[in-house]
């Protein structure tokens, strides 16, 4: 960003700022007023815009504070550079030939042709996920809305919110995102599942890759989410997960699955059966048949701690750039378990949500 603002000035350099932070179109945000920021009743910050490709004037866009503090201090600039012009004349990006008042708008033209200079002057440097030179041209100022609308989808945003935030017509081309995120989770949960083991500390797959497709939609119909992995059990299976026969005993069910995705959730159980063994062992007012019922178990301790140490010696005898590997598979997986359940090793989503 520095370079752009070297290269083409501060007006250019905000106006691509505030395409990557808002998914708006090129004209859009250079057409901003001044005054195009609000706050809602419980200050959440809003920006003002006209929905250019239908339309509507003061469309109202949440933004984060981040954001709108940006827009703020470019504000002060702008207000420093026209102070007589009337606030409600003034753009927020002015144009800096033929405009004395500060009331014309930055072009699209122009702001494109200095964006076209600034990425191939960093050509050299773009790469893609996999560290391959990634193609310069198709980074243009419109590629930040699908950017913006692309980590919407791939941090679990419902489509129908999605859908008001891009000002999409037609709710197929939001799903268009989604399907991208399917890819990229499905990805990333066979990566992992790999990787995957049993209560009894027992790999589960050795090569998913080599399922076939039939195997996979196997594998997905007969397993379901439970707070540490999956259950394969069949009944409970069926009931999508409130019929479990074991109820609070799944570190100790041969149908429990778990992997390394779920270490944070593990970790915490077992703090937890910690801290409440501590807690009941110390109370006074308990009889010793009442403490031994409530405190939770040492063959449980023992075999969750078990199954820890087994998931993170498995890692560590990977090399570093599978373990990177698996880490990045993991933020995915992490992420969009935030909103959709995955089963392991493979994930299927509804065509009409995340």
């Amino acid at each position: 960003m520095d370079e752009l603002e070297a290269r083409s000035g501060l007006d250019v350099r905000r106006i691509v700022e505030v395409l990557i932070d808002t998914g708006r179109r090129p004209e859009e945000a250079c057409q901003l007023p001044w005054d195009c920021l609000d706050a809602t009743a419980d200050d959440q910050q809003v920006l003002i815009y006209t929905d250019s490709k239908n339309n509507r004037p003061n469309r109202r866009l949440p933004i984060s504070a981040e954001t709108a503090e940006l827009i703020r201090g470019h504000r002060e600039n702008v207000r420093q550079r026209f102070p007589n012009t009337p606030l409600d004349r003034l753009a927020l990006f002015p144009r800096d030939q033929m405009n004395p008042y500060g009331t014309f708008h930055v072009g699209v033209p122009h702001m494109s042709t200095s964006h076209r200079a600034f990425i191939d002057s960093i050509a050299d440097q773009l790469l893609d996920d996999a560290g391959q030179p990634y193609p310069a041209a198709v980074i243009v100022p419109y590629a930040y809305r699908h950017s913006y609308a692309q980590r919407h989808a791939d941090h679990g945003t419902p489509p129908d919110v999605l859908r008001d935030l891009m000002g999409h017509v037609s709710m197929q081309t939001t799903m268009g995102y989604y399907r991208v995120t399917e890819k990229r989770v499905r990805h990333a949960v066979n990566q992992v599942a790999q990787h995957q083991f049993d209560s009894q500390g027992r790999r589960v797959f050795a090569d998913v890759a080599g399922l076939v497709a039939e195997e996979h939609a196997r594998l997905r119909v007969g397993q379901v989410a439970v707070p540490f992995g999956v259950c394969t059990e069949p009944s409970n299976v069926k009931a999508g997960g409130h019929a479990c026969p074991y109820k609070y005993s799944c570190i100790g069910c041969g149908h429990f699955r778990s992997d390394a995705s779920y270490l944070p959730e593990l970790k915490s159980y077992l703090q937890q059966l910690l801290a409440d063994r501590e807690r009941i062992l110390a109370a006074t007012d308990v009889q010793e048949w009442a403490r031994a019922k409530a405190a939770p178990g040492e063959e449980e301790i023992a075999q969750l701690r078990g199954l820890i140490r087994l998931v993170e010696d498995d890692l560590d005898q990977l090399s570093a750039a599978d373990q990177q590997r698996i880490r990045e598979a993991i933020d995915v997986i992490r992420s969009a378990r935030q909103t959709v359940s995955l089963g392991m090793p493979g994930i299927a989503l509804h065509q009409d949500r995340p």
